[in-house]
């Protein structure tokens, strides 16, 4: 707020005072696009998950390896971060065990409060795993800390432009932001080929994927599609 040489507040101009409330209205509009959008893939991704069962797993593992024959880089030394399926996630448990098997380190996140970075421990094959925030699995407390150049996302709804509909929490837009701070890094949407949808409402808080992988394709954002 703008102070007059007083003290007191002093008044907002027309101009500025119209410009507050249609930046004020556009955000409603894209949180409650949002919310109809979020009711609605939740449906279609139940669907899907259901359809495909557990072949899900092999066809997203086998994908991600034809997307490492199309330009997506993975060093012995890089350390992805994937997670846990809960509901109807797509399951990437398999493909975890396969980076694994080629001697990429794995971490999967821990959540704090909402809006917040999340942290993230190691992981392997047969660790123990505990019940965290909103009844993720996540590893234990004495597994190491790691920070992740490609981190995998779970998605409700995704669009050819890398745009990502989540889950409301802002945990992972503000953990790849804060990644993105630090030093250049892969955001990488897995999802079923159904949850692409034309556009994906958005604001300057929301990160774009670099790749999406689904069940049928892969997706390298701003080039071909496989």
């Amino acid at each position: 707020m703008d102070y007059s040489s007083n003290g007191r507040a002093a008044p907002l101009s027309r101009k500025k005072f119209e410009c507050e409330l249609i930046e004020r209205s556009a955000k409603e509009k894209t949180i409650k696009a949002k919310k109809a959008l979020r009711a609605r893939m939740r449906l279609v991704r139940q669907a899907a998950s259901k359809i495909l069962g557990k072949r899900q797993a092999q066809l997203i593992a086998a994908n991600f390896s034809n997307a490492l024959e199309h330009g997506l880089r993975l060093d012995s030394d890089s350390v992805v971060s994937g997670y846990w399926p809960i509901s109807d996630e797509i399951d990437i448990r398999n493909l975890m065990d396969q980076l694994t098997e080629k001697s990429v380190k794995i971490c999967l996140p821990v959540t704090g409060r909402p809006g917040a970075p999340m942290i993230f421990r190691s992981w392997k094959t047969g660790d123990k795993l505990r019940l965290g925030q909103y009844g993720v699995q996540q590893p234990e407390q004495i597994k190491m800390k790691l920070e992740p150049d490609t981190v995998i996302v779970p998605l409700l709804a995704f669009d050819r432009f890398g745009n990502r509909l989540g889950y409301g929490g802002g945990y992972y837009d503000s953990t790849i932001s804060f990644l993105r701070q630090k030093r250049e890094i892969l955001a990488i949407g897995v999802a079923f080929d159904c949850q692409e949808v034309s556009s994906v409402p958005s604001n300057e808080r929301d990160e774009r994927l670099d790749w999406v992988i689904t069940e049928k394709r892969v997706i390298r954002i701003g080039l071909d599609q496989r």
